[in-house]
């Protein structure tokens, strides 16, 4: 009888020891579903690693008076996203940067290097033709490109479905050039131009057919190299073509385009000068006053509240107004990124692109629109002029009539 009852209490001893398994492998698949279902809304609900944004401006060479002003203006727009918890309250960003030394080699190894730090949307800068080479290892790899604040309306064309422009381009801001002066009644004019790059080649482009088909004349034309320490040759064909002319446009930017004003001005030309936006710069200025010129810009924060407001929080932040609305052009840019986020409802790379194609939004410098464009927005177009006390005033806000192709 011993023995009996001594294999029954093991038989029972067994039979629990098999049930608490059971029980323990259930929970472990799963157990109570109102459990499972809180643990899952719990892990969505939670917030999203970085967000990685990465900029290979030219920090240093002949574009750092533009991307670093565009990575400050950038970077203030980020710490306000940030302090309020990121893209839709959940996604952080992580700014990272790579200088490419404003040449287009470095500007390949710089895009690689920001890539290998698994980069989510990449800045270029300031220049088409440098962006070019780091902006095809974007395309390669699907991730979105900005070029900062370049206006080669080709970009988008030359990397891919993954580029984007910031700005309408240099061929429909030029073109509105063109057409604003006919308006004002500077019929004739002398052109200062430069196939240096893309970008002034556009602008030029531009201009010739908005200015043309509104019915003004081109009384002469000179081209010249860019970096040079004086434009007297340009000058001197001006003083010789005096009186044809009604006013000079030149695609030239800072401080290039300071060289050429001051020394027309010294020479006694005193007729309005049409400049591109980059020349929307306190450092048009540094020779002194150049006098009646008409610069295209992005905006003013003078008629726009929400710029202004920007303007304000940069002076707060660094102690200083921004030198150039380039400032403002970084704000917007990762205002099209957030809204390209929010319209995706991810940080996926394709997802993110996908967004862009069709995005509209409200930015800092004003309303954009990619919807159709092949990544170059419609977006404002603003004329600014030289003010007293070394500023710069609002003019009009144009849209062309006429918009060259690429």
């Amino acid at each position: 009888m011993l023995r009996l009852n001594e294999g029954a209490t093991a038989k029972r001893m067994l039979v629990a020891l098999i049930s608490a398994i059971v029980i323990v492998a259930l929970a472990a698949c799963g157990g109570d579903d109102s459990e499972s279902s809180s643990s899952e809304t719990a892990a969505k609900d939670a917030p999203a690693g970085p967000y990685k944004v990465g900029m290979f401006g030219g920090f240093t060479g002949f574009l750092a008076p533009f991307d670093n002003s565009v990575k400050q203006g950038a970077q203030l727009r980020i710490d306000e996203l940030n302090a309020n918890g990121g893209i839709d309250g959940k996604y952080k960003i992580e700014f990272m940067s790579q200088d490419s030394a404003s040449d287009p080699a470095k500007a390949r190894v710089a895009a690689s290097a920001l890539l290998d730090k698994d980069a989510q949307f990449l800045i270029g800068t300031c220049a088409g033709d440098v962006s070019l080479p780091g902006g095809l290892l974007a395309q390669k790899q699907q991730i979105p490109i900005i070029p900062s604040c370049a206006g080669d309306p080709a970009f988008p064309k030359k990397v891919g479905d993954y580029a984007f422009l910031a700005n309408p381009g240099g061929l429909a801001q030029g073109s509105a050039l063109g057409e604003y002066a006919v308006k004002e009644g500077l019929k004739r004019v002398y052109i200062v131009g430069s196939t240096f790059n893309v970008y002034v080649q556009a602008y030029t482009d531009g201009f010739k057919e908005g200015f043309t088909k509104a019915g003004g004349e081109i009384v002469g034309e000179d081209s010249v190299e860019l970096f040079k320490s004086s434009y007297a040759p340009s000058v001197q064909k001006l003083q010789e073509a005096e009186g044809d002319y009604d006013a000079v446009f030149t695609p030239l930017f800072v401080p290039d385009s300071v060289k050429l004003i001051r020394g027309a001005r010294a020479a006694g030309i005193d007729v309005p000068f049409l400049l591109d936006d980059g020349n929307d710069s306190t450092l048009i200025f540094a020779g002194g006053n150049p006098g009646d010129v008409r610069i295209v810009s992005f905006g003013d924060p003078g008629e726009r509240a929400v710029l202004g407001e920007f303007y304000a929080a940069y002076e707060e932040k660094y102690g200083k107004a921004p030198a150039d609305i380039n400032a403002a052009l970084g704000a917007t840019m990762i205002d099209i990124i957030e809204a390209a986020v929010k319209a995706a409802g991810t940080t996926e790379p394709s997802a993110v692109a996908e967004a862009m194609r069709t995005l509209k939004v409200d930015a800092t410098t004003g309303e954009f629109d990619y919807n159709g464009t092949s990544g170059v927005p419609k977006s404002p177009i603003v004329i600014r002029k030289a003010g007293p006390n070394k500023t710069l005033e609002y003019v009009t806000e144009l849209r062309p009539s006429v918009v060259p192709q690429p």
